[in-house]
């Protein structure tokens, strides 16, 4: 029998894991016999809790809030069944079922008016599991990936390498522009460093110097738009560096991640690399726009206000002002990119240039880091040194840990300067003490400053610690 674990020690992390051994081993018992008897703490309890019914709902046992409280009377309180009900909500709207509330609220006649509180915490969600309006059924074409390991022309590749899964909401945007009047033979006459696949109908160079090319076009088969960014390789490669950064292209296709823009096809040819990925719908991250609002002159002190309990309540009201709204947005999108990149790096997987320049916000205010393995900067890192071979996979997740955190602190600039301080003190401890990634954990810090400002527009029976809720947006991040 596994041995249980010390959760005291273990944290969140050791709960997880040792939830899906279990989980493995026997699905279908109830929770309270998995424990067998042990003891935990209720706030532990809890946190299992959520995390096992959102697990019980992805394998087709669709275990209710209700059984939990049954089943563990220390979970007594009303901010209990709601947490417990929240983690419904979202693994409903996860999975694209149907969710209607007359359900819940006759479940929970006492609860109408908060679940209808918890119904409204998607204005600005950041992690799948917290959209409480399912979207639209994906389409059944895109569903294939295939990426080509081993070719490093794009002259014999096949029809389905150009295969690739799409968001609902971009797939909308492709459908219009499938639409377009232009014929399947339109392409640009030019001569691009590498060749163009005849799939691959290019609408618009959007951009080119000699070191650069990126290319706007349709997928000929699909009718879906896709982006190609042509990048001259900074050093003359062998043919062992070159498998090299084509495995390194593959892992990357590999990420399952929605805030992870995945490449679906690489090739290195005359000293280029061409990689083919899906063509956002989306504006760009902008941290600049991080300023003060002329319609909110006190946005400095409401923010310190909202943040009751949190270090930021140490800023000076005299400093510059800015709007809370767009830096707490801003924490919960950098955390999802934390998320999103320490899945990849789990999985072998690595950007190589983080920057706000490869971030784009979609009309869902959804962040979606794109350019991995395709940026002329992370070539230049990689293959920085006098032997001409590729760094180790733990040099290249030290980059982007690094990118990370100043992503991090460029974004802490705007808030008041005591707050940033602490902030930064807590994001450079984490990296200084943590034996592997800490984006993880960077993810959960920042998502804990962001919770922050919902607390002030919530029923004061939701106003609970949304703890859980950053950690099962971690673990599904991490999940397969």
């Amino acid at each position: 029998m596994t041995e249980f674990p010390d959760f005291s020690t273990a944290g969140i992390d050791g709960l997880i894991n040792w939830l899906n051994e279990q989980r493995r081993k026997n699905a279908a018992a109830s929770l309270v016999d998995l424990l067998g008897g042990h003891t935990m703490d209720r706030s532990s309890v809890l946190d299992l809790a959520c995390i096992d019914l959102m697990h019980q709902h992805r394998n087709g046992y669709p275990v209710c809030a209700e059984q939990y409280t049954r089943d563990f009377p220390q979970l007594n309180r009303t901010s209990d069944l709601l947490d417990l009900i929240d983690a419904e909500l979202c693994v409903a709207a996860e999975m694209r079922k149907p969710i209607d509330l007359v359900i819940y609220f006759n479940r929970f006649p006492d609860l109408v008016s908060d679940i209808e509180e918890l119904a409204k915490l998607d204005v600005r969600p950041d992690v799948l599991c917290f959209h409480r309006q399912p979207a639209h059924e994906p389409s059944d074409f895109g569903q294939a990936r295939h990426f080509e390991t081993h070719a490093q022309t794009f002259d014999h590749l096949k029809i389905q390498s150009s295969g690739f899964s799409i968001d609902p909401a971009e797939l909308r945007d492709a459908e219009a522009a499938s639409a377009d009047p232009k014929t399947s033979g339109d392409r640009l006459n030019e001569d691009y460093p590498l060749p163009i696949p005849d799939w691959f109908l290019v609408d618009q160079c959007i951009t080119r110097d000699e070191d650069i090319c990126l290319l706007r076009g349709r997928d000929d088969i699909r009718g879906i738009p896709v982006a190609m960014k042509i990048i001259r390789v900074p050093c003359v490669m062998s043919d062992q560096a070159v498998v090299g950064l084509l495995d390194v292209c593959e892992a990357a296709s590999r990420v399952q991640n929605r805030h992870w823009i995945a490449p679906q096809m690489a090739a290195v040819q005359m000293g280029y690399l061409g990689v083919i990925r899906p063509w956002l719908f989306a504006n760009a991250w902008e941290p600049h726009l991080l300023s003060q609002s002329p319609e909110n002159i006190d946005s400095t002190e409401a923010s310190i206000k909202a943040m009751n309990g949190n270090p930021m309540n140490h800023a000076s009201p005299n400093h510059n002002g800015f709007d809370e709204k767009i830096i707490f947005l801003r924490w919960r999108q950098l955390a999802s990119v934390a998320f999103a990149v320490e899945s990849a790096h789990r999985s072998g997987a690595t950007h190589g240039a983080i920057h706000a320049g490869n971030l784009a916000v979609d009309h869902q205010e959804n962040v979606c880091l794109f350019d991995a393995t395709s940026s002329l900067a992370a070539l230049q890192r990689w293959f920085d040194n006098k032997s001409k071979t590729m760094q180790s996979l733990e040099q290249r997740i030290h980059v982007d840990v690094e990118d990370i955190v100043n992503l991090v602190r460029a974004t802490a600039n705007w808030i008041p300067t005591l707050a940033g301080e602490h902030l930064m003190t807590q994001i450079r401890t984490c990296v200084s003490d943590s034996t592997e990634s800490p984006l993880a954990r960077i993810g959960e810090i920042l998502m804990e400053y962001a919770d922050h400002d919902q607390l002030i527009s919530r029923n004061p029976r939701v106003k609970t610690d949304a703890r859980w809720r950053t950690r099962i947006a971690t673990w599904l991040s991490r999940r397969d």
